[in-house]
């Protein structure tokens, strides 16, 4: 019998993660249910997304964007700062938010 991975060990919450803007054109969806490690940091889950979606990958134009977003949980943005201290809950419902300009 197999030995069970760290991975497999870890529990896992249900996030809501919401795409906005060029991202969501991109991603041909605005928003999406996924299972991921509660451990798992907002630039893991930027890393997550990128394993889990073909476009993420192979489109520069899509993985750029991805990149550039702001982030926001539960409508509070979250900085480069508390990036590593922040993991997700139950629930959380994570907006992804590329640059906008106007004129």
């Amino acid at each position: 019998m197999p030995f069970a991975t760290e991975t497999e060990l870890t529990p896992t919450v249900k996030i809501r993660v919401q795409y906005y803007a060029l991202l969501r054109e991109l991603m041909a969806r605005d928003v999406e249910d996924v299972d991921v490690p509660c451990t798992l940091t907002v630039s893991g889950l930027l890393e997550f997304l990128r394993a889990r979606h073909l476009v993420l990958r192979e489109d520069r134009r899509a993985g750029a964007v991805l990149d550039s977003c702001a982030c926001a949980i539960n409508m509070i943005y979250v900085d480069d700062d508390e990036d590593g201290k922040r993991t997700f809950r139950e629930g959380d419902e994570v907006a992804l938010i590329p640059p906008v300009s106007g004129g």
